[in-house]
């Protein structure tokens, strides 16, 4: 009977073995693969950005500022880490992994809008964290949503893969180099969208009266003021934009998010931070430069990057002086 389950233990222990080592595998060729999933988080872990700007939100940062546009009139180096469905816990999380692995940047622009003090039940997109697990800001930050990690697939080797077969496959290949077969179309993590005009957000606000509200979430809210200090302390100096709306919707949105927007004010005023609103620009007029009410197509984008550009050249040189 021992010597039977000494057989056991040890088969055991050797299958576990076997999974521990193509996680190992899948994990690190995941590390290197140019899925767009991975594709910005990968250049996070391996030291790749160290930007003088890096521009932090949720996707009204990734789908619509280009650093392309903000370099050439800028003459530095800029990388958006804007996150699609980032609450501020995961955008701050990205801050925290970009500081370990990256130079501190020079500005962070800051995307600030109607969700920014509020959270949300889901996160967004959770396949793209499942290669960084064995990391603790990554497994607190996920840990508040309801696609948090469980422990099984936390401890357990391969179990976080379970279901995810093409990731498995993805890893394999990309480890031995037989991959990169998938194409990152981003350019420095931002990616703008060409998509058909979608009304979906416009419904949701006149279907659902708590869609968009006047929600400060206390702890997000006392988060972001440590975000705010720790700035202040290392001398990161933090400009605030509130990106084009289109006017519709807008007028829906501000008696709604009143709370919100006089928030952002306060807190601009407290730290000195520059604030760019661009709620009632032009763009915001023209239907044609959305993809939906909130965020810009390719060409709306670049109309907005070059304003932008601008209008943060003119506070970055009066920092300067």
């Amino acid at each position: 009977m021992v010597r039977a389950f000494k057989k056991i233990f040890l088969l055991a222990c050797m299958f576990f073995a076997v999974l521990a080592v193509m996680q190992f595998v899948v994990d690190s060729g995941l590390k290197k693969s140019k899925m767009q999933n991975y594709a910005v988080w990968n250049d996070l872990y391996q030291s790749r950005i160290n930007a003088d700007a890096i521009i932090l939100g949720g996707s009204r940062a990734k789908l619509i500022v280009s650093p392309k546009v903000i370099d050439s009139v800028l003459n530095l180096n800029s990388y958006n880490l804007g996150i699609n469905g980032g609450y501020f816990p995961m955008q701050e999380a990205v801050l925290k992994i970009y500081l370990q692995h990256n130079k501190k940047p020079k500005y962070i622009i800051q995307n600030m809008d109607f969700a920014m003090f509020s959270n949300g039940p889901h996160l967004s997109n959770a396949d793209q964290f499942i290669p960084y697990l064995n990391d603790p800001v990554i497994r607190d930050m996920a840990s508040q949503y309801e696609e948090k990690f469980t422990i099984p697939e936390i401890y357990l080797p391969l179990f976080k893969y379970n279901n995810h077969t093409n990731l498995i496959k993805e890893g394999i290949l990309c480890y031995f180099n037989f991959g990169h077969r998938a194409y990152n179309n981003l350019y420095k993590g931002f990616g703008a969208s060409n998509t058909v005009f979608d009304d979906f957000f416009e419904k949701r606000m006149t279907r659902e009266a708590g869609f968009i509200m006047n929600n400060i979430d206390k702890r997000l809210d006392s988060e972001f003021v440590s975000y705010l200090n720790y700035c202040k302390d290392n001398n990161i100096k933090v400009i605030f934009y509130y990106g084009p709306v289109l006017e519709k919707v807008n007028r829906l949105m501000k008696a709604d998010t009143s709370a919100v927007t006089r928030k952002i004010i306060s807190y601009a005023r407290a730290y000195n931070i520059p604030y760019l609103s661009y709620l009632d620009d032009s763009i915001c007029y023209h239907k044609e430069l959305f993809t939906d009410h909130i965020h810009l197509n390719a060409r709306g984008s670049q109309l907005f990057n070059e304003k932008l550009a601008n209008d943060l050249k003119k506070i970055m040189t009066s920092q300067e002086k």
